[in-house]
């Protein structure tokens, strides 16, 4: 328990000490005194360019409405326009770790980096390694790949295919994990599954989205259900399971470990417990990760080296044939029968009726699908009424949050609800899009 002469040593002893920032360390107190006179005079300081400029908080985007206080140390300090950070910076190497030594030689525009700065060996064939990936960035795409816009491992995709058992089934969970926790008798930061959506893609090109589960009654644990729901839709073959880099994986070991540890367990926890064990890392049915296979195998100008599926959906989205000449059509949860080449003329929907996923912009740009979330076009449920515009995991985790704390009219519960669901199903349709736009180009 601190006193009051123990926090005022404390303090004493921050005061006293040295302040270590970026461009370098300084008595704390004098340095706080330096930067409030400056705030006060609304003067500048000098600044000090190093790779944790990357995660800037005051960056905004070039030729907005706000004020972009990571631009405004780059020019100041660099001299440049904003026609430089257009050719990309340092900044934008995908997972490198020599940036401020990089920075430290003058190295800023990532043209400027050297295959030696990153250990390339060769430029990219076959799998992609990380330093060819970064190399990708500086350098761009090999002769051969650049008429289709990307770098695709055919091969070595192709390899990976041939061990998948139809039909596949694409997963994704909404989870949280809170300090204070939504349920009586559970531990901080305990990690909760309170939703999934699982799409189901045929063999002959056929797609539905098969199943969904949400769990958002105040005060209900969902774990347990969460999981019966998710074995239920997957019992019925033997087909290959598939994600979007290890979160799925993690919640399901996550709750197995609940399901070991509690006291008053259910009845059927050995089952549980064999099904997740069926599923995750080293499993007879361990499930695919598609982020992985991403990263090994593809390569966008536009994604900047990352496998986000944020960032991965939208470069297929603008390169692929298949997905303009499919998506462009409202086939997508479609009511009525409309022609398409190599797919199902309706693609069965729980939350989205006559939906065109893909979509052009006023400058003729292609529309990432979860834009369309919180536009009119995604956000009107088939009543007329707006759901919640949700298109972010932390989004879903505030509603889900809300659901749980809220006291809400039934209405605002409904409408969080559609976009939960809406959001979630766009994530399995998002794996969809990537596969079919690898495969059929």
């Amino acid at each position: 328990m601190l006193t009051c002469v123990s926090v005022d040593h404390l303090a004493n002893e921050i005061l006293g000490s040295d302040l270590t920032f970026p461009g370098g360390t300084g008595p704390f107190a004098e340095t706080a005194k330096q930067w409030a006179v400056a705030y006060a005079a609304n003067e500048p300081i000098t600044p000090s360019l190093t790779s944790r400029c990357h995660s800037c908080e005051f960056k905004a985007p070039l030729g907005g409405a706000l004020r972009s206080g990571f631009h405004e140390c780059w020019k100041q300090t660099l001299h440049w326009t904003d026609a430089d950070f257009a050719q990309g910076t340092v900044l934008d190497l995908w997972n490198f770790r020599g940036k401020d030594k990089l920075m430290q030689q003058g190295v800023y525009r990532l043209k400027q980096v050297q295959a030696e700065d990153l250990k390339v060996t060769e430029h990219a064939q076959g799998e992609v390694s990380n330093p060819q990936r970064q190399w990708l960035q500086v350098d761009g795409l090999p002769t051969e790949a650049q008429q289709r816009g990307y770098y695709l491992d055919d091969d070595g995709l192709a390899h990976q295919m041939r061990s998948w058992t139809y039909p596949l089934h694409l997963i994704d969970f909404e989870t949280a994990a809170v300090a204070l926790p939504f349920h009586a008798g559970r531990r901080p930061y305990e990690q909760v599954g309170f939703q999934f959506s699982h799409h189901v893609l045929e063999a002959d090109g056929s797609l539905r989205h098969a199943d969904q589960f949400l769990c958002d009654d105040p005060g209900v644990f969902p774990n347990y259900a969460f999981v019966r729901a998710l074995r239920e839709a997957l019992r019925h073959d033997q087909g290959t399971i598939m994600r979007w880099s290890h979160h799925e994986n993690t919640i399901l070991e996550a709750i197995k470990a609940q399901l070991n540890q509690d006291a008053e367990a259910p009845d059927d926890t050995d089952a549980l417990i064999a099904f997740i064990d069926d599923i995750t890392k080293g499993g007879e049915r361990a499930m695919v990760d598609l982020a992985e296979l991403a990263r090994k195998h593809y390569f966008h100008p536009s994604t900047q080296g990352s496998s986000s599926i944020k960032k991965v959906l939208p470069a297929v989205m603008s390169s692929s044939a298949f997905l303009r000449d499919t998506y462009g059509q409202p086939i997508y949860g479609a009511t009525d029968a409309i022609g398409a080449t190599g797919v199902s003329a309706n693609i069965p929907s729980l939350n989205f009726r006559n939906m065109a996923w893909w979509v052009q912009d006023a400058n003729g740009q292609v529309m990432d699908p979860y834009e369309l979330l919180v536009t009119e076009l995604g956000g009107l449920d088939e009543t007329g009424l707006q759901a919640e515009a949700i298109n972010q995991g932390g989004a879903a985790s505030y509603a889900y949050l809300r659901l749980q704390f809220e006291d809400l009219q039934p209405e605002e519960r409904q409408s969080l609800r559609d976009g939960l669901l809406r959001y979630c199903e766009l994530d399995t349709l998002a794996m969809v899009f990537i596969l079919q736009a690898w495969v059929k180009g």
